[in-house]
């Protein structure tokens, strides 16, 4: 079952860092489409919980405003732009390995981000 574990930290970027397959959303809470953002990432989430259970994939929303463990973490994946941006960005790892990453859950919709992350990983039986 996926589950959307949300917050910011040490703690929540080990997570991020050790899950097999994560989507991780990038939150701020000043961003006017980032609230937008977040409403296609909850449905995406919802839909692939419904739809494709079998997936094991670990659903983050990472709050990086004046967060230092999770700008670090994002720097070191070279993304550090992306907390400035506060589109609602969205990227897919596979053990702490960055696959993809969209700018904003906006340009690609709910249906976008299940087709990108099944796509990415072609069901459970695919190693990550």
């Amino acid at each position: 079952m996926t589950l959307l574990r949300e917050g910011s930290g040490q703690e929540i970027v080990t997570a991020i860092c050790e899950a097999s397959r994560a989507l991780v959303f990038i939150s701020v809470p000043w961003s006017a489409p980032e609230r937008s953002a977040r409403q296609v990432l909850h449905a995406a989430v919802a839909q692939l919980e419904r739809t494709y259970p079998a997936l094991s994939l670990a659903c983050f929303r990472l709050e990086v405003d004046g967060d230092a463990a999770s700008l670090e973490w994002l720097s070191s994946l070279g993304q550090s732009s992306l907390a400035n941006a506060g589109a609602g960005s969205v990227l897919w790892l596979t053990s702490g390995r960055m696959l993809s990453v969209e700018i904003t859950a906006n340009a690609l919709g709910v249906e976008g981000i299940v087709s990108k992350s099944l796509s990415l990983w072609d069901g459970p039986d695919k190693t990550p």
